[in-house]
């Protein structure tokens, strides 16, 4: 007999404590065993379906009465101060997502910029004025980077049921994972893409990493991959998992295709080059056209500034380049802007992105 709470559940028979939304025992005799709940939703459809089907559905109020002595709203409190257990942190949350990381804080007291964008900030400020940078593994000292505060072991946690359904943060989450997550119908489409679509927005310049933001393109294909999966036609593993595009590649529908050159920065085409396409009917929504050196490095490229966005930055350290010609895309999945991306490999570039950028390349057949 399981006894559920809105987090946990107990096994009578066997004292075990199990994880709600993994299925997996937590505390007991069973931990290790590998058993595994299978997933039963007991709603059958999730707010990002609701919502593609009926957009001008409103929310009057998530104000249900309920507050606890540690409920963190993300939407009013993105930076918590607090002392758990003898624990100073500080935890800080995005207002678009679930995402959430909490710092042994060592006692300072940090506050958000004034420019903080909604999704998880980037940057945290001290009680003296110094700026903290937010890494997912810890924070780092703007003037002195030898100086770091550690990331504490948490989970979020939600109160909301709705809320709950995007309890997965696909930020480097493994490809196969994520579209396993989606296949089953526990991760949204909808949702992955408005994550993804913020870091491109936020992030994507601080790297040079992005030309055009392509969310009204996203967006529509993210709801049609969300209604397709809902009605049982699943397309496969990247069915509704975005990626980002080198600016190499032609795009219809009036987003700019420039090569990494200025004087292109305004040249369209009306078809899409043979990948996209390929991926579209895959079910894989375009977040993004991404950075690469000019004309694909054609003209030489040993300087890494050869490229209208600016020089390609790793998120391994800003004063490193992402190498090139797929700078963009090299820097994009490092950084967690979108779970994958497309460049192209004239001689042995893929290698070299791999090497700097820290990520794996695949380099298809002809044909294939």
């Amino acid at each position: 007999m399981l006894y559920r709470s809105n987090k946990v559940m107990y096994d009578r028979l066997t004292e075990t404590l199990w994880n709600q939304l993994r299925g997996e025992p937590m505390v007991g005799e069973l931990v290790g065993s590998g058993i595994k709940l299978e997933y039963f939703p007991v709603a059958l459809t999730t707010w990002g379906e609701w919502l593609a089907e009926y957009p001008d559905t409103k929310v009057q109020s998530r104000e249900t009465g309920y507050y606890s002595t540690r409920s963190y709203e993300s939407e009013h409190d993105r930076v918590v101060n607090d002392n758990v257990g003898g624990a100073n942190l500080v935890v800080v949350a995005s207002s678009l997502s679930a995402d959430a990381l909490a710092f042994r804080s060592e006692g300072k007291q940090f506050s958000l910029p004034d420019d903080a964008p909604e999704s998880l900030p980037d940057m945290l400020l001290d009680e003296d004025g110094d700026v903290w940078h937010v890494e997912r593994d810890r924070l780092w000292k703007d003037d002195d980077p030898a100086q770091t505060l550690s990331l504490h072991p948490a989970n979020v946690s939600f109160w909301f049921g709705w809320e709950s359904v995007m309890t997965v943060n696909p930020i480097f989450m493994p490809i196969r994972e994520l579209g396993e997550l989606v296949r089953q119908r526990q991760a949204s489409p909808v949702e992955i893409a408005e994550i993804f679509l913020q870091r491109l927005d936020s992030i994507g310049p601080r790297y040079n990493a992005v030309v055009t933001v392509t969310r009204e393109r996203a967006m529509e294909q993210a709801r049609r991959a969300e209604s397709e999966i809902a009605a049982g036609d699943y397309k496969g593993l990247l069915h509704g998992i975005p990626y980002g595009a080198k600016d190499l590649l032609a795009t219809s529908g009036g987003i700019p295709t420039t090569w990494g050159a200025a004087p292109f920065r305004e040249q369209v085409f009306d078809y899409d080059a043979a990948v996209v396409r390929r991926l579209e009917e895959a079910g894989a929504p375009l977040a993004a056209k991404l950075a690469m050196v000019e004309i694909a490095g054609g003209m030489g490229y040993r300087q890494p500034n050869a490229s209208f966005t600016g020089p390609g930055m790793t998120p391994w350290g800003t004063d490193a380049w992402s190498g090139g010609s797929s700078s963009g895309s090299g820097a994009s999945v490092a950084a967690g802007l979108v779970p994958f991306a497309i460049g192209s490999r004239p001689g042995d570039r893929y290698s070299r992105l791999r090497t700097i950028a820290g990520c794996r390349g695949c380099v298809p057949l002809m044909g294939a």
